[in-house]
Parts: C-alpha cells; structure tokens; sequence
C-alpha cells in the first residue's frame, strides 16, 4: 500500500520529490534534539564550561547571536535567492555549514568555551538559515 497516491500531489510534483524533502525534514529534526536541546547543551554546561555560574547564560546568548546573523541577513539572502534562482544552491551550502560546524562541535572539550561558543553560533545560523 503506498503513502499517498499520485493523485493527492500537485501536477509536475513526483512522489520521490516528497519522499526527499520528508527525508530531509526527518533528518534536520535531530539537530534541535540533539545539538540545541539536549545532549551537546548539557554537555556545554556541564562539560564544556564545568557548571560555573555564567555556563547557561553563555550557551543562551550564543544562540541569541546565531538567532540575531539570521534575522538580520535572511531578507537580503532570500531576496537574492529569489533574484538569482539560487534556492537550491543555497540550500545546499547551507546544509553542508552546518553538517561542518556541527561535526566541528566534537573538537570542544573542556575549558574551550570559545570554540564551542563560536561553533554553535555558526552550526545554529546555518541550520536556521537552512530551514528558512
């Protein structure tokens, strides 16, 4: 039994289309669990920055950062997306910053505060530039 008929997609929109894009969204819904959420926040706290007092306020203003390049550069990116056709390029070079900087994550241990500060601003604006 399939999970949707051809019938139920838009005209010129193939199943195996769908099936990318559901793939795509599965995998990037780790991300959040993972990096942002869970495990490498506790680890940044508790690992990282060795539970000192300023520990969750340095992981929430880095994602504050990553928050603030996105929200100023996203209007210009989009608008020269749309402008060039460039979406699925950009897509991608999206994607793959923030494969690279959130692999890079593994390079911080403890005391390296500012790698990993600097590391999950990049790996978090580029996972939200992606999904944008």
């Amino acid at each position: 039994m399939a999970l949707f008929s051809q019938d139920a997609l838009n005209p010129g929109v193939r199943k195996r289309e769908v099936f990318g894009w559901a793939m795509y969204d599965f995998a990037n819904s780790g991300y959040t669990t993972v990096v942002i959420t869970a495990v490498f926040a506790a680890y940044f706290v508790g690992g990282i920055a060795q539970k000192a007092e300023w520990a969750t306020f340095a992981w929430t203003a880095a994602l504050s950062v990553s928050y603030a390049i996105v929200m100023l550069t996203m209007p210009s990116i989009g608008a020269y997306a749309d402008l060039r056709a460039a979406k699925k390029r950009l897509l991608m070079l999206t994607t793959v910053g923030c494969v690279v900087t959130t692999a890079a994550l593994a390079l911080a241990g403890p005391s390296s505060v500012a790698l990993a500060v600097l590391l999950i601003i990049l790996s978090n604006t580029f996972f939200r530039m992606a999904n944008r």
